[in-house]
């Protein structure tokens, strides 16, 4: 751990910030959050502590939401815990929480959607209260598959994928609201980084200029990696997609979460070592 706590970013809009340029350490297992079962796709509050993860525990029957808490960055992660009041025994999935960690977006497979994974929100009073009942956030859902809502800092900006228009592959979509009470607006495809590949679980920096995300594309070394895309300036064109060759194996690399500053990230892998989808973690 290297002991970071996010500080504010540049977020000016005419300009963008590079990601730092030294590479990350070589991922290392977080066994006090993994499990002998499959766990992945881990968000992060600004803080670094607390995070929301997807679990087949306890026997790998379906998906559920889990959580742990820390008292600081260099303290140990607490046993992680069903989140019971969120749990529907359907398949609930790819968790993003806020960064003040009061509101959590998950997907999920319980009915009352149009179903293939419907996008739900779920809004809390402070870190130590259970959760309120989830909502369908029903602009942004269709009766294709959509996955791994990832949302901004200040909520007004959010990324995810879908295979929405028929593909046979997922892409990677934008969307905007002009304030945290309005509705989500139309979802925009990032044209420029369509390919023939699945393209998935993306992170956004809070500058916009700098996309990690997962891909069955070429480059890698296994079959899904871990790839980073920027751009020059706010609203630009993602210009530059590259894997990040230090993150990734000849196994299955995926959901990248990082920091703020881009210094720490968290992710999930298969790699042999495990025997199973577990969380990593990697610095720089």
């Amino acid at each position: 751990m290297d002991g970071r706590v996010d500080t504010p970013v540049n977020v000016d809009a005419g300009t963008c910030t590079p990601p730092p340029a030294a590479a990350f350490s070589t991922p290392t297992e977080v066994t006090a959050l993994s499990s002998t079962l499959f766990d992945g796709k881990p968000s992060l509050t600004a803080d670094r502590l607390e995070v929301f993860f997807k679990s087949g525990r306890p026997d790998n029957a379906t998906v559920h939401l889990f959580h742990s808490s820390r008292a600081s960055l260099t303290a140990a992660w607490s046993t992680p815990a069903l989140i019971s009041e969120l749990d529907s025994g359907q398949y609930d999935t790819s968790p993003t929480i806020s960064a003040d960690g009061l509101t959590l977006w998950f997907c999920s497979y319980r009915s009352g959607g149009p179903g293939n994974g419907d996008f739900y929100v779920a809004k809390r009073a402070s870190r130590t209260a259970t959760w309120g009942p989830p909502r369908l956030v029903v602009e942004l859902n269709t009766t294709e598959y959509e996955d791994a809502l990832t949302v901004e800092p200040d909520e007004l900006v959010a990324y995810f994928h879908s295979n929405r228009g028929g593909s046979s592959v997922s892409h990677i979509y934008r969307t905007s609201r002009g304030s945290t009470s309005a509705p989500w607006g139309t979802p925009i495809e990032l044209a420029e980084l369509v390919s023939s590949y699945d393209d998935a679980n993306p992170w956004i920096s809070p500058d916009e200029c700098t996309l990690y995300f997962d891909t069955s594309r070429p480059g890698g070394q296994g079959m899904y990696d871990v790839f980073v895309a920027q751009r020059t300036a706010p609203g630009a064109p993602f210009s530059l997609v590259s894997p990040v060759a230090e993150l990734n194996s000849t196994s299955y690399d995926a959901d990248p979460f990082l920091s703020q500053d881009q210094h720490y990230i968290l992710s999930t892998s298969n790699r042999p070592m495990a025997g199973d989808f577990n969380l990593y973690e990697a610095t720089r």
